[in-house]
């Protein structure tokens, strides 16, 4: 089953994603995998100290998929952990940056229409073997 999410400044809908959850510790091996391969950065690199936009654009894409499929399992702090930074760093991302990447930035916005598409496939599998999620 299929539910939308909105956007956390303003509150529009944004395009849906699965309603069903992911283990966190699945979705996090996942979302690794994923943010290293689409955007060929090492994740020491991206929770590093780096601010080059495309190493902010790699811990927004993480924040995005923590928020989005995480859901109300996954607290700031605890996403902050996945992205090497503090709690507000998460939030402000989460309020103010990923809402204008999703907007004005195209390639932002198909990669996380494609975690979307593999967290679908994960979700589809047997939980025995969500442990093997395609890398």
């Amino acid at each position: 089953m299929i539910t939308s999410t909105s956007c956390p400044c303003c509150r529009q809908p944004w395009p849906l994603a699965p309603s069903g959850k992911l283990p966190v510790w699945v979705l996090r091996q996942l979302a690794f995998d994923y943010v290293t391969r689409a955007t060929a950065l090492a994740l020491d690199d991206i929770r590093g100290t780096g601010r080059q936009a495309e190493l902010v654009e790699a811990r927004a894409l993480l924040v995005w998929i923590a928020k989005t499929f995480g859901r109300d399992s996954l607290s700031y702090p605890q996403i902050a952990r996945w992205v090497g930074r503090d709690h507000t760093s998460v939030m402000h991302l989460w309020k103010k940056v990923i809402p204008r990447l999703l907007v004005d930035s195209p390639d932002f916005a198909g990669l996380c229409g494609g975690f979307r598409a593999r967290a679908v496939r994960a979700l589809a599998m047997p939980m025995e073997e969500r442990s093997h999620a395609e890398a």
